[in-house]
């Protein structure tokens, strides 16, 4: 396998996951285009300074509905 085949195969992970990995990958999909949005309407800056707090965000996305509404409230702070 070469180096340049990795993102095909993390595509196809991401293409056959099921279930409440999918849900979690639809998700984290959701809240990083309405965070992308929200940057880009707002003019934060997204850069090494706050990229801690943005992984903490990230990471606490889960398959449930609530926690897309937390991640997106926590956006909302982080880039007012």
């Amino acid at each position: 396998m070469c180096i340049r085949d990795s993102p095909n195969i993390a595509l196809r992970v991401l293409d056959g996951a099921q279930g409440t990995d999918k849900l979690i990958i639809d998700n984290k999909v959701r809240v990083a285009l309405y965070a992308t949005e929200r940057v880009r309407s707002r003019g934060c800056a997204y850069n090494e300074s706050n990229l801690r707090e943005v992984k903490a965000i990230f990471s606490s996305i889960g398959f449930d509905e609530n926690s897309v509404t937390i991640a997106k409230t926590a956006i909302d702070a982080w880039c007012r």
